[in-house]
């Protein structure tokens, strides 16, 4: 397990965390930027319309980035990704629990304690996905690339 790269209000990306594939690595870096954002404006009290845009934000570059990575378990399924239905599923897991959290966060104002539950949620849950599932994407993707004569994806 990397480094804990959860600090009081933030995620730090660590190489320690590269799946191997840097178009994902890359999105994984926004996605720790986002995520960055939005615990900021937790943290200040920022007014509701800077929480909604910054979850509408994240929410958004969230999806773009599960379907980029199951993008690559259909593009490769050819070559057995065994692990494709559970990432999948954490995938739909985790937009569920964001969204849920999201309506929870609007709907009233959310206590010191209610944040850092919703901050230490995030950081586990996606250190766990990065280290236990995306990590093994990236593993399966550097065995597929060179049967197609690629280093990376086009």
């Amino acid at each position: 397990m990397p480094a804990n790269p959860y600090t009081k209000s933030m995620l730090v990306w660590t190489d320690e965390l590269s799946v191997s594939v840097v178009e994902i690595d890359d999105q994984h870096k926004e996605l720790f930027a986002r995520i960055n954002r939005l615990f900021g404006a937790l943290d200040a009290s920022a007014a509701d319309v800077d929480l909604r845009t910054l979850f509408s934000f994240l929410e958004e570059y969230v999806v773009k980035h599960f379907g980029n990575e199951e993008r690559y378990m259909q593009d490769y399924a050819m070559y057995g990704y065994a692990d494709a239905e559970h990432h999948q599923s954490e995938h739909r897991a985790f937009i569920r629990d964001l969204r849920e959290f999201k309506i929870d966060l609007e709907g009233t104002d959310p206590g010191a304690l209610f944040i850092e539950e919703f901050k230490r949620w995030m950081h586990n849950w996606w250190m766990m996905h990065i280290e236990h599932v995306d990590k093994g994407l990236g593993r399966f993707l550097q065995s597929a690339f060179p049967l197609l004569g690629r280093k990376q994806p086009l």
